[in-house]
């Protein structure tokens, strides 16, 4: 990162912060904070043929906000992440100057975006995150190193225990380690395009329960795609028993020929009493793949910008693409303030001859072969503890997660097990009460 760089971001995040009028810290004007996370991550086999790779995350996080009365503020968080001690030779591979880039940023404009009142409602205009509904199709993934925002015009009525609507028009920002980032065309499907949606949410017509509807479209004339998104989801309490169901619809254009997919999803978890033992779920998933890529019509569902993380594996091995995902899940309470979770995975390809097997960043991970028709991909499970050290002031989460390949690995040329390890602090202060 050059000198000039550093002290241009460095001077706007100073000019904007620290005015003149100093003495507006005893009017509560003024918040600054930051977060500092530290992750290592082991990982054996990911490719099923031997390989493993290892290194430690860094990501530090500057922020400040002005409120410019009760309804109005201003708002810049600067980015440093980074990728440390990593095998060059690893399997998989890390390539710190790719872009765009999820291990990598340099001291760079995270956020940055003003905030305002309009009658019941607000305007947020700038550099944001989005997280809607469960985040299952749009969310910052924050797992990530350097996350996921957009410059974006967003437009919110309501609030969290009231109907909401929230509409907007924004365009993902790419994230280039070594220079600002910004709307620069990278030869990306998802970054370079254009994402427009809208959003109901109905906290009221249903007791102890919520539905949601959506309508959502990603715009890509350069790859022929516009794609348009209608999706409902509802939530329902029956007691100690909690339902979630959501069913997604997609049509329009892909690589300029017709796209139609599907995708749905169906939890249910059960609370106990017992602390340790405080929660039982049980879920099932799917979402389409192409049955003849050949013939021109696109049918893989657009996983669009979601965090896949925290709900196909661990391990990132899938997106919500071509597969389906049975599931079951236990967690409770460790110790005070500790929380532990096992989840089991049972990973199936929906179109094994014809589509490819998708990861959690929405690339190609096995692709189809002919003949190869065992649907059955592998079960993973994931074991994870998190509590609190220091006075909690710093979250620790610990994790080991394994995947047990199946037939359709084997199917090409894959044998081997894969295992991940990972360790992770995160640090948070701020001057908000």
């Amino acid at each position: 990162m050059s000198h000039t760089r550093f002290c241009s971001l460095l001077l706007l995040l100073l000019g904007m912060f620290f005015p003149s009028n100093l003495w507006a810290w005893q009017e509560s004007r003024y918040q600054l904070g930051m977060d500092l996370r530290l992750r290592w991550e082991d990982k054996q086999d990911f490719n099923f043929r031997g390989g493993d790779q290892s290194y430690l995350l860094t990501r530090l996080r500057l922020h400040g906000a002005y409120h410019f009365s009760a309804n109005a503020q201003a708002f810049v968080e600067i980015q440093d992440a980074r990728v440390h001690e990593e095998d060059r030779f690893g399997t998989p591979p890390l390539n710190e100057d790719a872009v765009p880039n999820i291990f990598a940023d340099e001291f760079d404009i995270h956020q940055a975006y003003i905030q305002f009142g309009v009658g019941n409602g607000k305007v947020k205009i700038g550099r944001q995150k989005f997280n809607f509904a469960d985040k299952r199709m749009v969310a910052s993934l924050e797992w990530a190193n350097t996350a996921r925002v957009f410059d974006a015009v967003r437009l919110t009525f309501g609030g969290k225990d009231t109907r909401r609507w929230d509409v907007w028009a924004s365009q993902p920002v790419t994230v280039n380690p070594n220079d600002p980032n910004d709307w620069q065309r990278v030869g990306n499907r998802y970054f370079d395009s254009r994402f427009y949606g809208v959003m109901f949410r109905d906290p009221l017509s249903i007791q102890d329960g919520a539905y949601e509807l959506f309508l959502m479209h990603r715009d890509n004339s350069e790859f022929g795609d516009a794609v348009f998104h209608a999706g409902a989801r509802l939530t329902k309490k029956f007691g100690k028993l909690s339902v979630d169901a959501q069913a997604h619809q997609q049509f329009g254009d892909w690589n300029d020929g017709d796209h139609k997919a599907t995708a749905y999803a169906l939890l249910g978890k059960y609370t106990t009493e017992n602390d340790f033992f405080k929660n039982i779920a049980l879920g099932y998933l799917s979402a389409s793949g192409d049955d003849n890529f050949a013939d021109g019509d696109h049918e893989t569902f657009d996983n669009l910008y979601p965090l896949n993380h925290a709900y196909y594996g661990f391990m990132d091995f899938f997106g919500w693409q071509n597969m389906s995902n049975l599931e079951l899940i236990f967690s409770g309470q460790a110790f005070p303030n500790g929380t532990w979770r096992v989840a089991l995975h049972r990973f199936t390809i929906n179109e094994p001859e014809s589509d490819a097997w998708y990861n959690a960043g929405l690339g190609r991970f096995g692709n189809p072969v002919a003949g190869a028709r065992d649907d059955h991909a592998g079960d993973e499970i994931d074991f994870t503890l998190v509590f609190p050290i220091w006075e909690k002031r710093i979250k620790m989460l610990l994790g080991y997660s394994l995947f047990q390949a199946g037939d359709y690995v084997s199917e090409r040329g894959g044998d081997q097990d894969a295992r991940f390890w990972y360790a992770q602090a995160l640090y948070k202060w701020s001057t908000k009460k």
